[in-house]
């Protein structure tokens, strides 16, 4: 992996996201995320931001037709609450989605990103770790 992808941040939402399985309920809080949030000087980042894994449809015919995978709540501040990702989706993909949304979030609330700037920050490290998993499967792209 390149310096593209934040190591700690992708081992945060593997840890996270370990033995998690479809919920029959939707939305399920799954856990929280630690070190998103503003860090104000001098102090410790003690915030958590909540993961929910979110019915997409239902989100969709909710709120916003164009969601589509995940959000959060710097992006989506009139309904989301922390980082949603689409329980439709395959878990396998969970945690690719959130890395993507927790680095965007992070980007966003410490760095003081635009929106488009810090998805396609997110979305080059999310390409990276989507790369990785698939040479690791001996695959190759030619």
């Amino acid at each position: 992996m390149t310096d593209i992808v934040d190591k700690k941040l992708w081992r945060q939402c593997n840890n996270l996201l370990a033995g998690v399985k479809k919920p029959w309920v939707l939305p399920n809080r799954i856990g929280a995320m630690m070190g998103l949030e503003k860090e104000e000087p001098g102090e410790e980042n003690d915030e958590v931001t909540v993961v929910s894994l979110v019915d997409g449809n239902f989100v969709k015919m909710r709120h916003d037709m164009n969601f589509a995978e995940t959000t959060h709540e710097e992006k989506n501040p009139d309904y989301c609450d922390g980082i949603w990702i689409d329980a439709n989706l395959p878990p396998r993909e969970w945690p690719f989605l959130l890395y993507r949304s927790a680095h965007e979030y992070r980007d966003m609330c410490q760095d003081m990103l635009s929106s488009e700037l810090a998805t396609s920050r997110s979305q080059k490290g999310e390409r990276e770790l989507r790369l990785s998993d698939f040479h690791s499967q001996g695959k190759s792209l030619k």
